[in-house]
């Protein structure tokens, strides 16, 4: 799932959940079951532009 939505290998697709769960001081496991039932979705990194799926943050047209 985390390969697919940030296009990137295996390494970096693991790499992301653990800072994310390091951050969040939860564990590995406890952020995947978030991941892979939905409850938790996956965001862009901030330094990418948002896609057409995710609409800006403020109110202009």
């Amino acid at each position: 799932m985390v390969m697919t939505q940030f296009d990137g290998d295996a390494h970096q697709a693991l790499d992301r959940p653990r800072a994310r769960a390091f951050a969040e001081g939860r564990t590995l496991t406890e952020l995947a079951h978030d991941l892979t039932t939905r409850k938790l979705p996956l965001a862009p990194p901030q330094d990418e532009p948002p896609t057409e799926a995710d609409p800006p943050d403020d109110d202009t047209p």
